[in-house]
């Protein structure tokens, strides 16, 4: 007798654990940008599934896992700066053991970008496999988080730097200097 009670039971937790349990989403990555220095960094936290999308990227001769994967995103994640000019893809880390950080079940890598002043992302990452993919990019000089798709593949950046207001500076002394010597002129 109670053993039935007890299998029951163990019916009834199993339930209520299948509710409660984690399962990432296979179609959301996410990515934090930053400068440093020179060059710009890139966080990115990809699905288990990224390994099902680069499996099915043609291979350019004799490339291994790590090889599709630094051309895959070479190809699918470009930075410009504000002339438009392409930042170089550098290199791709993996990182390993980032527990405090990120989501469940993700792969996380380290990509460098020669180069800053970064204006424009087109991320393209994903969406060629899954039609509703999402990247998810957060940025530090921006407030909202930018979402790229299938629809949407690039975004541009709310730029507001010190040198942007430069001109106005100098505009705004300008009209104060020709100001103070209208008035100098007038007494």
């Amino acid at each position: 007798m109670a053993i039935k009670y007890i299998s029951h039971l163990l019916v009834i937790v199993s339930v209520f654990y299948s509710f409660i349990g984690y399962a990432h989403d296979t179609d959301k990555a996410y990515f934090r940008i930053q400068e440093e220095g020179e060059n710009t960094i890139v966080f990115a936290e990809f699905p288990w599934s990224i390994r099902r999308v680069i499996d099915n990227v043609p291979a350019k001769g004799g490339e291994n896992i790590q090889d599709k994967m630094f051309n895959y995103l070479k190809e699918n994640l470009i930075l410009e700066n504000e002339n438009g000019k392409i930042l170089p893809f550098e290199k791709l880390e993996i990182i390993k053991g980032e527990k405090e950080e990120g989501h469940h079940s993700m792969v996380n890598y380290k990509i460098y970008f020669k180069g800053h002043d970064l204006f424009k992302v087109t991320n393209t990452i994903m969406s060629d496999f899954f039609k509703n993919q999402l990247n998810y990019h957060s940025l530090p000089f921006e407030e909202e988080e930018k979402i790229t798709s299938l629809k949407n593949p690039s975004f541009v950046l709310n730029v507001s730097s010190s040198h942007n207001y430069f001109i106005y500076y100098i505009a705004g002394f300008m009209l104060l200097l020709a100001l103070i010597f209208f008035l100098i002129k007038k007494i």
